[in-house]
């Protein structure tokens, strides 16, 4: 009796455990010439953060009040710098932090300078664009424009 309950749960375990595995889990892509490109992101109070990544390893990074600015060009803080990767997490010397800890609903009022660590790159699939992940436990995630 105790070896088929044993048996029962050793099945369970590995049919849950194998069932993980297995499904739409996504993992980040490794680095490529294809992450180079414009990505947008928009906060829940209307501005919008543009970054633009080159394959040289630098990027320029613009924040706009909305929209309009948006579409104008006319941007309310603009920034540049370098890039590199690490474990297939990319990171930003001389970020222009506009929200307090990675939080797209706490607004600085003045950016910060700093060095942005463990961004993912996911590479475009047949559901989605190319995204950069900040932090996708808020959403504060930047979609590839194509």
């Amino acid at each position: 009796m105790k070896g088929n309950i044993l048996i029962l749960f050793l099945l369970a375990l590995g049919s849950m455990l194998h069932s993980c595995g297995s499904g739409d889990v996504v993992h980040p892509s490794q680095i490529s010439d294809d992450i180079a490109g414009e990505y947008l992101f928009k906060y829940p109070t209307g501005q919008i953060e543009r970054v633009i990544i080159k394959s040289d390893s630098t990027y320029n990074q613009y924040i706009y009040l909305n929209e309009i600015n948006y579409k104008n060009d006319s941007c309310l803080y603009s920034n540049s710098g370098s890039w590199f990767v690490v474990d297939k997490k990319i990171n930003f010397n001389d970020w222009l932090m506009y929200n307090y800890l990675r939080n797209p609903d706490s607004i600085l009022v003045s950016p910060q300078r700093t060095t942005l660590m463990d961004v993912y790159w996911y590479d475009k699939s047949k559901k989605r664009v190319s995204l950069l992940s900040v932090f996708s436990d808020n959403g504060y995630v930047f979609k590839k424009l194509d």
